[in-house]
């Protein structure tokens, strides 16, 4: 997958590049297991960045008279030129009768000293064609910390609401809105910016 992102508050463009292959089983009564690795190249105005990492998905699917739904355990670890970061989620992607798709995780990631990484957050999403075209509304809630500056220990809260339309089988495009407060003023702020996904291939 290749992203490109550009933040006009900040003037800031993103290239992402991540590669990844994965081994993917049914077991039996609906259940699956998603084994994967991958790599993430991060480039910006500011620098680049690159992670390894693993990860396995164990999903659930079960139907109710609502939809059908698909429950799923996530663990992710990560491995970065200055720190290994290990997290989990727990998810619910449900798909509802003449309504949509409603989705909503919870997440859980190990606490890194001097770095400001996620700590635990709450996302929904709901999704539903609108005029032909495949969209998607986000909310998010997040709280990142492990970093210290000037003495005091940074504490993040993050919240984002995500518009995502699917122009083509090959294109999407996400406009993004970000408020964040932090114990240090320093970091607050709120940022918008749209990503364009503009090449998905699967082997």
């Amino acid at each position: 997958t290749v992203e490109l992102v550009y933040s006009p508050d900040y003037k800031i463009t993103q290239t992402n590049a991540n590669l990844q292959t994965c081994l993917r089983s049914y077991l039996e009564q609906w259940r699956f297991l998603d084994i994967c690795g991958g790599a993430i190249y991060e480039q910006e105005d500011l620098g680049e960045a690159n992670t390894q990492y693993l990860s396995a998905n164990y999903a659930k699917a079960f139907s109710s008279g609502a939809g059908t739904h698909l429950a799923n355990i996530f663990v992710l670890q990560e491995f970065q030129d200055r720190y290994e970061k290990a997290s989990l989620s727990l998810g619910l992607e449900s798909y509802l009768n003449d309504f949509g798709v409603v989705t909503g995780r919870v997440a859980w990631g190990q606490k890194i000293e001097g770095e400001n990484t996620l700590l635990y957050g709450a996302y929904v999403n709901y999704g539903r064609p609108v005029l032909g075209v495949g969209t998607n509304i986000g909310l998010s809630w997040e709280r990142e910390g492990g970093d210290v500056l000037f003495g005091s220990d940074r504490s993040d809260d993050v919240i984002t609401l995500d518009l995502t339309a699917q122009i083509s089988p090959t294109l999407s495009a996400t406009l993004s809105i970000e408020n964040r407060q932090s114990s240090i003023d320093l970091f607050d702020g709120t940022a918008i910016s749209l990503d364009l996904n503009v090449l998905r291939m699967r082997f």
